[in-house]
């Protein structure tokens, strides 16, 4: 059985910003209890009553149990009863059976309509004042106005702050009473079981006003540079989607988007955002491709997934591409990949590059071949294939993690565009392109056949004077190779430990391999 009982502090604490009130320590909480125990806890910081037809029976820690014995088999108090205990908090007349307030937490009706979240709230004014309170507002609108209050969107409902002002007054005194809902600590809900609301969200929406497909919310969005937040499974069946200029977010809110149709958001200028939670698959061939100028972002909360070949592409005439991940790119062949003749960067911090294909397939966590900087910082790479594959500009690996699952023998082999290297961690060969290459290596664990693999297989005459690689640390399990020893890059180890000893033609001057009492070997300073 549930016993009601009224709680009014013994040391009343406030916010160092909440107002100092004359009749502080003396406002009541009600409180459900249904053990004796429950209630003699609430001893050592408040003075306790039961509540039985407004009517008050104050407790002691001596008479507790006896009195909850005698209520819980049907019986009435003993206790001398009283009408008043204290002062009755102002959320307590928000009191109908659609709303109520509990610990701050504010619990309200919710209606969808005209591209607005409203929650109404009901509040018995006249108890209020009998209780000695007056000029009631919320969010500065006086309730016996307007018991409803508007938000754009769902994400403003739930994050929601309900300011709460009164007069109150007892005999003498009249003070200015304040007080906040703050529903961030929980949802809105419809009943006091706490249900989950029952709002019918829409599906795709742009600044909080609902569209009807994701052609109409791109539209919008390319036009006002706004925020499309997507809050169910949405399919997007046009085949042109172009960001020239400007920016435009794509917030999933545990929802879905699925280009059916459409090649790929192409980016020619602009900024494209992929923000909160949830999947962007492009079923035909990417999610997003970069020709000209223009930026990605991926949030950590995003898995970018491309089923058919990438995730992301700089294309052949992108000059200017910038990608930031922190979530995850997921591609049948590459989980990255930019064109040989692209130029761009790409910086991936605490995010995941994934190919899903088979390792007959030969695929690449990530193919970077523009001439560009790429920067792994704390990354993740997952393939049966190659992890990284520099073909131009920079790589730059600090910390993470590279892992091939691919059980053949390392291999590498000519293309002067596409992937050379098989069963490798870091694969570096120039493009045809012939540019420089430059690779920077701290902190990484690479686990592949070849941990390390660097060649010129095209037999490109300065390949190997254009290329320089920097290993300082991490734990590298597989050999390091290049594929011809006499005549490609040497020197370029300079520590991190290793489950193969590597050839002294790859530790630099200086340095020298000690094979440690694990039977790894690690590169240390002569």
């Amino acid at each position: 059985m549930s016993i009601t009982l009224a709680i009014k502090p013994k040391y009343p604490t406030r916010k160092a910003v909440d107002k100092v009130l004359v009749n502080e320590g003396n406002f009541v909480d009600l409180v459900e209890v249904t053990a004796v125990r429950q209630a003699q806890a609430l001893f050592d910081t408040s003075f306790v009553a039961m509540v039985i037809e407004d009517t008050y029976y104050p407790l002691t820690e001596e008479n507790v149990a006896e009195q909850y014995d005698l209520v819980n088999a049907g019986e009435s108090p003993t206790v001398e009863a009283k009408k008043d205990f204290g002062f009755k908090k102002l959320n307590t007349f928000f009191t109908s059976d659609q709303v109520e307030c509990y610990n701050g937490v504010l619990k309200g009706d919710v209606e969808y309509a005209d591209g607005k979240y409203v929650v109404k709230l009901a509040f018995d004014t006249e108890a209020a004042i009998a209780a000695g309170y007056s000029e009631v507002k919320i969010n500065g609108i006086e309730v016996a106005t307007k018991n409803t209050i508007e938000f754009k969107n769902a994400e403003a409902l739930i994050a929601g702050i309900f300011n709460v002002t009164a007069k109150f007054t007892q005999g003498d005194v009249t003070e200015d009473y304040e007080f906040a809902f703050d529903n961030k600590l929980n949802p809105v809900v419809v009943n006091v079981e706490n249900a989950t609301v029952s709002v019918d969200t829409p599906a795709i929406e742009v600044d909080g006003v609902v569209c009807d497909s994701f052609d109409s919310a791109w539209a919008k969005a390319v036009a006002s540079n706004g925020t499309i937040t997507i809050n169910k499974a949405v399919e997007a069946t046009g085949t042109n989607y172009t960001l020239e200029a400007g920016s435009v977010t794509i917030k999933l809110n545990n929802g879905s988007l699925t280009l059916v149709n459409a090649k790929s958001i192409l980016i020619t200028g602009g900024t494209l955002v992929f923000d909160g939670n949830g999947t962007v698959t492009g079923a035909k061939q990417y999610v997003a491709q970069i020709n000209g100028k223009g930026d990605i972002v991926v949030a950590k909360g995003v898995t970018l997934s491309g089923p058919k070949w990438a995730a992301i592409t700089t294309g052949a005439t992108a000059t200017g591409a910038n990608v930031t991940v922190h979530g995850t790119l997921e591609g049948l062949y590459y989980g990255y990949a930019s064109n040989g003749t692209s130029v761009g960067n790409i910086f991936v911090c605490d995010g995941t590059l994934k190919s899903t294909a088979d390792e007959g397939e030969e695929p690449l966590g990530g193919y970077l071949a523009g001439d560009g900087e790429y920067t792994f910082i704390n990354a993740t790479v997952e393939t049966a294939g190659t992890g990284l594959e520099l073909r131009a500009g920079t790589l730059n690996i600090k910390g993470g993690a590279i892992t091939s699952t691919c059980t053949q023998d390392a291999t590498m082999h000519a293309g002067g565009s596409g992937s050379c290297a098989v069963a490798t961690g870091i694969s570096v060969t120039q493009h045809s392109t012939k540019k420089k290459l430059v690779v920077n290596v701290e902190d990484v664990v690479v686990k592949a056949k070849a941990a390390i693999f660097e060649g010129n297989p095209s037999s490109y005459p300065t390949a190997t004077e254009d290329t320089t690689i920097n290993v300082v640390s991490g734990t590298f399990v597989g050999e390091v190779k290049t594929l011809a020893k006499d005549t490609d890059c040497k020197g370029f180890l300079k520590g991190g430990r290793y489950s193969v000893a590597p050839d002294e033609a790859y530790i630099a001057k200086g340095f020298k391999a000690v094979e440690t009492s694990m039977g790894s070997f690690d590169i240390v300073a002569e």
